[in-house]
């Protein structure tokens, strides 16, 4: 028996009770008696490789259902049963590539397995490519993640506090650790090697105000990073996360009963919140909740809790740190408090993680307080 589940849909038990006689001792079978039903299941099953429905049925027929079902399901594949009368129907969809397959009612056993087993060894297939292709490629962004992290100091700490963030943030709204989501993270704010200087420095200076050249150089922040993105062959997921994130009035589509659907729009919408969140959250005097609010009129007001939820698990209370004098620092230690210099200038922020480039450049720098609050 395969240990692959398989989903029938059709508005007949009758015709559901049968196919699944006559499938079980093959595989694992899930049945739905509408379209409608079938896309609450996919919703939290993504990963059915077979799905088998009828043509005609109420409300919504085996086409619209297919529709529906391959923006949950797109890697799945689609058999068809039907009836004479709408194979030239059918016959164009499959043409079209919407459908693997069609039967005519009643299918043949043999020829319905067959359909099913090739069906599952192209998913299979499909996935182990992915899978290498996603492995390969995380890879080689995470070096590329970790070359901009370490490259300038500042831009290494802002990376680091937006992925803590992000992860959290995701973990809060229980979404899946998708490739495409945490590489959207390391990545997002790579565009900053592309701005100009001033740009640069009013987006991660702590001591520059938050004011409107920071707002101009946001703006402008995931335009640059999704078109340095756009020249890495397969992440077509990544930058287009990063575009929408660039485009971002801060619209979450679809939120019940306060759960939100971590689609493809609402995480590049949601990366854009984080990563202003995480940049003004650093400057002295600036009050980071009210520069979202500027930037994303469109977002819902229970974002922000969830926002301030996630910075509080980020960074640590004084209480769980402990003084250390710069020669004892070590990279990925998290400051539990601002950073000040003897002229009273803020060069770091609370929650801001060290990194060797940054440690580095703090040992050249005389004008630091004597030790630093930080937590492992």
């Amino acid at each position: 028996m395969s240990d692959h589940t398989i989903l029938i849909v059709d508005d007949e038990q009758s015709v559901l009770d049968s196919l699944e006689r006559l499938l079980e001792l093959d595989f694992l079978v899930l049945k739905c008696l509408s379209g409608e039903e079938a896309l609450v299941a996919l919703s939290k099953n993504k990963h059915i490789p077979v799905i088998i429905t009828d043509m005609r049925m109420p409300k919504m027929d085996g086409l619209q259902f297919i529709e529906k079902a391959r923006e949950v399901a797109p890697q799945a594949y689609y058999i068809m049963l039907t009836g004479n009368q709408d194979i030239k129907t059918i016959s164009e969809a499959v043409n079209k590539g919407r459908i693997f397959r069609f039967l005519v009612k009643p299918a043949e056993y043999d020829q319905l397995v067959e359909a099913i087993h090739e069906a599952i060894n192209k998913y299979s297939y499909a996935e182990a490519e992915n899978e290498f292709v996603q492995s390969t490629v995380t890879s080689s962004l995470a070096l590329l993640g970790d070359v901009l992290k370490n490259g300038d100091a500042q831009v290494s700490v802002v990376v680091a506090r937006l992925v803590r963030l992000w992860d959290v943030l995701r973990q809060q709204l229980k979404g899946e650790k998708r490739w495409e989501s945490v590489l959207a993270g390391r990545l997002a704010y790579i565009g900053l090697t592309t701005l100009q200087q001033a740009y640069k420095n009013s987006l991660l200076e702590p001591s520059i105000p938050w004011d409107s050249r920071a707002f101009q150089a946001f703006k402008q922040l995931f335009a640059a990073s999704s078109q340095v993105v756009s020249h890495i062959p397969r992440i077509d997921a990544v930058k287009k996360l990063l575009e929408i994130a660039a485009n971002s009035k801060g619209k979450i589509d679809n939120i019940t009963d306060g759960e939100i659907p971590l689609d493809q729009n609402n995480l590049g919408n949601l990366l854009a919140i984080a990563a202003c969140y995480t940049l003004a959250s650093r400057k002295a005097d600036c009050n980071a909740i009210e520069v979202v609010k500027e930037l994303f009129p469109d977002m819902p007001t229970h974002i922000i809790s969830t926002l301030e939820k996630a910075r509080g698990i980020c960074i640590p209370t004084t209480q769980d740190s402990e003084p250390y004098p710069l020669n004892q620092l070590i990279a990925d230690m998290v400051l539990a408090e601002d950073v000040i210099t003897r002229t009273g200038r803020q060069v770091l922020a609370r929650g801001d993680t060290l990194t060797t480039k940054l440690l580095e450049i703090m040992k050249d720098m005389p004008e630091l307080p004597d030790t630093f609050l930080v937590s492992m």
